[in-house]
């Protein structure tokens, strides 16, 4: 990957953390009303927070009480581990900036901050409040800043550029392409794809050989944090998309890598819906054995508006679907 992308992404978060860090008490809540829209509504970075939306019901009534004052006076939170502290800090962080203070007096994050310095000072009090619940956020986001994150926000990116841009175009140049079962066509959207992500400062290599096969790209061959990604068409047959998943989880194994990224280009009458293990628009995730799949579906045929296309028919593709080369080959 090009590191000047991801050194980009991790300015903008530093600058705002740093800001939000030096700000005046008396403003500290809106200011972390800013920061929370920043990383909320930067699309990476709210993939790398997903991780952290899974919480206990016990932790939950935990961060309700402090967030809500119930904990009597002189208590405060503890934790065990990072994990177990980010994980309460990023869902306090989401309570408190819902909660609108009546006065600067009144900010609930200066109140839980006294908490932990045992003054009633509001700089020491917003300052203890960022180091036990704000820089948890923030060190796990920064850390989370890689090649994979990039290249998975990049990926959206080119889902939307091809569906909102360049639809018909692809497809009429697919169709033009197309033959022997579609492997012309689908080299030729591969290479569309590639060009993007080049454009984009991904640096990677293409089809390279392996002991299983060839995987369609591979970013930093040689060296930690390789990508691997499959391109398939999809033109109603489930199975050639059950075997472009196996392929793909034969050279996550070969190449030694936790996931790999399925692209599949729909091409049928009907539209692909995927229904996996779990979704992170516009991905579909599927956990087999210790590697994680990604799925995305790019749609190259034009449905029509809702109003006009009558009852919505699509081939959906389950969990068994994907897996039943697993298990063929594991016979």
């Amino acid at each position: 990957m090009n590191r000047t992308l991801i050194q980009t992404f991790r300015e903008r978060l530093h600058r705002r953390f740093y800001a939000l860090e030096g700000c005046d008490p008396f403003v500290f809540h809106w200011r972390l009303c800013q920061f929370w829209e920043f990383i909320q509504g930067t699309d990476i970075i709210r993939s790398i927070l997903s991780e952290l939306e899974p919480i206990a019901p016990d932790q939950l009534e935990r961060v309700t009480n402090l967030a809500d004052g119930k904990l009597p006076y002189g208590q405060f939170e503890s934790f065990r581990s990072e994990e177990e502290q980010r994980s309460f800090a990023f869902q306090l962080l989401k309570r408190v900036v819902s909660v609108e203070p009546r006065s600067s007096d009144t900010q609930n994050e200066i109140a839980i901050g006294r908490r932990y310095t045992g003054t009633s000072g509001s700089q020491s009090s917003k300052s203890a409040f960022c180091k036990e619940f704000v820089e948890p956020v923030f060190r796990f986001i920064d850390e989370r800043l890689d090649n994979q994150n990039i290249l998975l926000h990049l990926l959206k990116r080119y889902k939307h550029v091809c569906e909102w841009f360049r639809q018909e175009e692809l497809l009429e140049s697919f169709l033009k392409q197309k033959d022997d079962r579609t492997r012309k066509g689908e080299y030729y959207l591969a290479l569309n794809l590639y060009e993007f992500l080049y454009l984009s400062g991904l640096e990677f290599h293409i089809e390279p050989r392996s002991d299983s096969g060839r995987i369609d790209l591979i970013s930093e061959q040689i060296g930690p944090n390789r990508l691997l990604v499959e391109v398939k068409i999809f033109d109603g047959n489930k199975s050639y998309i059950s075997k472009g998943l196996n392929q793909l989880f034969d050279y996550t194994t070969s190449y030694n890598e936790p996931f790999g990224i399925l692209v599949i280009f729909d091409t049928s009458d009907r539209g692909l819906c995927c229904a996996t293990d779990l979704s992170e628009n516009p991905f579909n995730v599927l956990r087999f054995h210790d590697k994680t799949l990604y799925i995305l579906v790019i749609d190259l045929v034009k449905r029509g508006p809702a109003s006009k296309r009558g009852k919505l028919k699509q081939i959906v593709m389950e969990r068994e679907d994907f897996v039943i080369e697993f298990n063929e080959g594991e016979q």
